[in-house]
């Protein structure tokens, strides 16, 4: 996970890990950060597959 606050400087992520093969709703928590823009990177796929998704990303926080 990446926040930028001008969807074009991205820095470092902000949060990084993996999730389990599952279809349960997963959970990103991290220290909260200036910004407006969030960028969800997936860097491999579930048995070699040349694609990833994901069904819906809500993002939480305080102004």
């Amino acid at each position: 996970m990446y926040v930028s606050t001008d969807g074009q400087t991205w820095g470092t992520p902000v949060a990084t890990g993996e999730f389990p093969n599952s279809i349960a709703a997963q959970r990103v928590n991290f220290t909260a950060t200036p910004g407006r823009f969030v960028k969800f990177v997936g860097t491999s796929s579930l048995n070699g597959a040349v694609f990833g998704s994901a069904a819906e990303l809500n993002v939480y926080g305080t102004r």
